[in-house]
């Protein structure tokens, strides 16, 4: 496997989660360029679970993986951003919206 590939897809994925969570961090936390502390920990947490995949190169996009390494209390949280960002990025980031359509399709 490509590690340049896999470090791609990562760095990717790292910024389609700060992106989701900064949306929601804006309207829902008032934060206005950076993260506010409970966000920026959620993104941190969210960094260090993208780093540790197992799945490497064929990662599923995490509401398809039939491995959950979030521990409970991040899931629900990230859940919740996520369901809250998703419809949002298609007006915030059009491109990066489907792009991640494709790769939820895709695996």
């Amino acid at each position: 496997m490509n590690n340049g590939i896999i470090e791609k897809r990562k760095d990717w994925e790292k910024d389609t989660i700060y992106k989701m969570i900064h949306l929601y961090c804006k309207k829902h936390h008032d934060a206005v360029n950076e993260l506010c502390e409970e966000c920026l920990e959620l993104y941190n947490y969210s960094i260090s679970r993208i780093d540790n995949c197992v799945h490497k190169i064929k990662k599923p996009v995490c509401s398809k993986c039939k491995v959950h390494c979030f521990n409970k209390e991040h899931r629900n949280k990230i859940r919740i951003v996520m369901r809250w960002s998703g419809p949002r990025m298609i007006c915030h980031y059009p491109l990066r919206a489907f792009k991640y359509l494709f790769y939820k399709l895709r695996y």
